[in-house]
């Protein structure tokens, strides 16, 4: 943590979202800019911005940083019938992984332990592509909680911010009561 600094909870609430006009999200292809406070849009048989974006393709990028509220285990929750890639603290390799799908899902769950009061980097890749209609939700399962719910603003900002080492592993409490001396040794 400390080469790479720490990531400070700044920027405007939501993420920041790239709209472009083909599947491929070059720069010459990009048509908007905006901080989108959450990610739950229904765009049905039109696309995000009619006149400058025609429905059959499009994608969308939004990225910037989660907030984990508490410690513990985060299930996020994808649900969309195109094309998606979602990216949780580490942005080299996909949480979430719809890019290529296969059969009639519409929703990928996928689980990632995170430090509570801590911010985390996030990118969502969305296209369309020949597809009838267009939509994209993005929710998750905090710890202790029973039902999912879409990522709100609070938890959302535009910035970015470094990827955090988590250890999953528990390591002893350092308690003498039930046999641990400081953490460093084990009993039988």
């Amino acid at each position: 943590g400390t080469f790479r600094g720490s990531g400070k909870w700044e920027g405007a609430p939501g993420l920041r979202g790239e709209y472009y006009k083909s599947r491929q999200t070059r720069k010459e292809n990009r048509v908007i800019e905006r901080v989108d406070p959450a990610i739950r849009f229904d765009f049905k048989e039109s696309s995000p911005e009619p006149g400058q974006i025609e429905p059959p393709e499009f994608s969308i990028r939004w990225h910037g940083a989660v907030l984990a509220p508490e410690t513990g285990d985060y299930e996020f929750v994808l649900k969309s019938e195109n094309g998606a890639r979602l990216f949780v603290n580490n942005l080299q390799q996909p949480l979430i992984d719809v890019w290529v799908r296969s059969g009639r899902d519409t929703e990928f769950r996928q689980s990632i332990r995170l430090l509570g009061g801590r911010a985390y980097p996030i990118r969502l890749e969305y296209f369309k592509f020949k597809e009838k209609s267009a939509s994209i939700e993005l929710r998750w399962r905090r710890p202790k909680q029973h039902a999912d719910e879409v990522i709100s603003e609070r938890n959302l900002r535009n910035a970015s911010c470094p990827e955090l080492f988590v250890v999953s592993t528990p390591f002893p409490p350092d308690d003498r009561s039930i046999g641990y001396e400081r953490g460093s040794s084990v009993s039988k």
